[in-house]
């Protein structure tokens, strides 16, 4: 069930967030957060992730 709430929750926001915050919405670790990202890349959702200063997660503007 979270993992559709996190797909959903991407694409409703239509920008960049990052992992940190993802957890703190769902009430999760931060490394159960990047495993639900890998998970969700698994099944062919294209997510981003951004390394550094501005970096972030987001899901690939083209994806519908």
């Amino acid at each position: 069930m979270r993992l559709l709430e996190i797909l959903f929750y991407l694409l409703k926001i239509n920008s960049k967030t990052t992992v940190k915050e993802l957890s703190e919405i769902f009430n999760v670790s931060t490394k159960t957060i990047q495993r639900d990202l890998d998970k969700l890349s698994a099944l062919g959702i294209p997510i981003i992730s951004y390394r550094g200063k501005s970096g972030g997660i987001e899901i690939d503007k083209h994806y519908i």
